[in-house]
């Protein structure tokens, strides 16, 4: 039922494939005669024994499809080649240009790009993801034991371990961040260069403000946890609470923090 009009009728739908696409359009999984339909708006765009996920974004809508042994991403009725697995979700860039997705093919991981397959891996951990422009992706993934974060194809690294999420990207998409481990030290990554490095990292820690010229990471440096500003660390206090605040209109930042027996309320100003 879309707005208490009922759509075509099907022996069976998966409430969980039940989504809207970007422009409103309201798209299901639907079953019958021992297949199963991938149905957008009032139209069937695929159809095979298997539908495992599906993802659209501008004109472009992709799905992960299976027969058998077989798995396969179809978009606007082209098939890609056979992989023995494919993984969920799909990423497709903001203005349906650009389709990134993980599979698996011998024994091996590989990113398929825009229909063209990558380096391999031994695994991918992070599935890949897109810019809000669409300019700009990446993914984590793993080789012989240590991790690597890809961003447009190039793999920064090798990490001994990766802060989960994988990478974040500015609102205007014009900046990326990540966090990673090596030699006992956490990482913290803007653009290619270090903005912050410290012993621990606080859940959820980085954050980008609306605009995009801004960016704060929470961390434990010594013995004390700071917030970290465009590079610059904030005062050492005992305890930061839970998630980095997301930053406010005027770019300024505030957040709880506890030292000794004492509540403090902090504030950064752009």
């Amino acid at each position: 039922m879309l707005d208490g009009k009922p759509g075509p009728a099907c022996e069976s739908i998966d409430p969980y494939f039940l989504r809207f696409t970007p422009g409103g359009s309201v798209g299901y999984r639907a079953c019958g005669g021992g297949r199963m339909r991938l149905m957008v708006g009032d139209g069937t765009v695929g159809e095979a024994g298997g539908i495992l996920d599906w993802s659209a974004a501008g004109q472009r809508t992709a799905f992960i499809a299976a027969a058998g042994e077989s798995w396969w991403v179809e978009t606007d009725g082209r098939k890609s080649e056979p992989y023995s697995r494919v993984a969920a979700p799909l990423a497709i860039s903001p203005d349906g240009a650009h389709l990134a997705y993980a599979a698996q093919k011998g024994g091996q991981w590989l990113v398929v790009f825009d229909a063209q397959p990558a380096t391999a891996w031994d695994r991918v951990a992070a599935p890949p993801v897109f810019s809000a422009d669409g300019s700009h992706w990446s993914f984590v993934a793993e080789r012989r034991g240590q991790w690597f974060v890809v961003v447009d194809g190039r793999p920064h690294g090798p990490y001994d371990w990766f802060l989960w999420g994988g990478p974040q990207f500015s609102p205007d998409g014009r900046h990326v961040a990540f966090a990673a481990r090596a030699h006992n030290r956490w990482q913290v990554v803007l653009d290619d260069r270090t903005a912050a490095e410290g012993d621990d990292l606080s859940a959820s820690p980085l954050r980008f403000s609306p605009d995009g010229r801004h960016f704060a990471c929470a961390m434990a440096q010594g013995g004390a946890w700071r917030v970290v500003v465009d590079g610059e660390p904030g005062p050492a206090f005992d305890r930061l609470f839970d998630r980095v605040p997301e930053f406010l209109a005027d770019g300024s930042l505030e957040y709880p923090a506890l030292r000794g027996k004492t509540l403090y309320r902090v504030t950064h100003a752009p």
